[in-house]
């Protein structure tokens, strides 16, 4: 059987947040754990601060903003996970551009939601087209001691 997403939260850094329309599933294994799933929307604007400057003339969502997109939820759902103590490994697979609606899926370690590694897959859809992969990642969080 697979797993649903047990909890779907509408997020926003700039905008609305998006509809239904926008949601993708992850690729390879990520919903076939059978660890509970959840999700984050995310919609960016053109004058969303990361953008600025990256690059001149086609600007693209950083690495590392996507990766604080994916700490947000975590922490937003979790606050006592105010800590991201290592990347552990992160994939970007397609560029982020404006505007976008990113959906950030998070996925808590296998004792459950805490400290540990927590994956997170990232998948960014323009307006009006399909969406992406934008990123895979695993990132060991916890709070402060």
């Amino acid at each position: 059987m697979t797993p649903r997403l047990t909890e779907a939260i509408g997020l926003s850094a700039l905008g609305e947040p998006a509809g239904p329309e926008t949601f993708a599933v992850p690729a390879g294994n990520f919903l076939k754990s059978g660890l509970p799933v959840w999700l984050g929307l995310y919609g960016l604007n053109l004058d969303f601060p990361a953008f600025q400057g990256h690059f001149e003339g086609r600007p693209v969502l950083p690495a590392l903003a996507q990766t604080l997109l994916a700490k947000d939820l975590a922490g937003r759902l979790w606050p006592e996970l105010d800590r991201t103590s290592a990347i552990v490994s992160a994939k970007f697979l397609g560029l982020v551009e404006p505007p976008a609606v990113v959906s950030v899926y998070a996925q808590p370690p296998a004792a459950g939601p805490g400290p540990g590694q927590w994956r997170f897959q990232l998948t960014a859809a323009r307006a009006g087209g399909p969406a992406g992969e934008a990123a895979a990642l695993r990132l060991e969080l916890s709070g402060l001691c």
